[in-house]
């Protein structure tokens, strides 16, 4: 089932978790992806958590260079390195909801995908 390019969530939404495994909302099928890679909680914003992945969470906001991180509130703009796979999330934040845009090459578009049974 191939993801939307576009997604958006609300802050009842949360946790959106983020992974390799079945049971993520966000299933980012890729072997550099950790099973249970992130989480994204409300807490006066969006916040995003890596739960001290294998290969990391590297975020690129305005002009400079990625960085790894462990926990950071998100901004519109933000483009998330999911690991060392090809897949890159894209956040639009406003003040109750979340866009999460997949920034990555058709092969990768085509494998990931958001459960509709959540």
């Amino acid at each position: 089932m191939p993801m939307k390019q576009e997604y958006k969530f609300v802050k009842t939404d949360c946790p959106i978790t983020i992974g390799r495994g079945e049971d993520n909302i966000i299933v980012l099928p890729d072997e550099r992806v950790s099973n249970h890679h992130a989480r994204i909680e409300y807490e006066d914003g969006f916040i995003f958590h890596d739960l001290d992945s294998s290969n990391g969470t590297f975020l690129k906001r305005g002009s400079g260079r990625p960085e790894r991180i462990i926990v950071e509130k998100l901004e519109s703009g933000d483009m998330l390195h999911i690991g060392l796979s090809g897949y890159v999330l894209k956040v639009t934040v406003g003040d109750e909801d979340l866009v999460i845009n997949l920034v990555l090459t058709p092969s990768y578009l085509e494998r990931a995908y958001i459960r509709n049974d959540r």
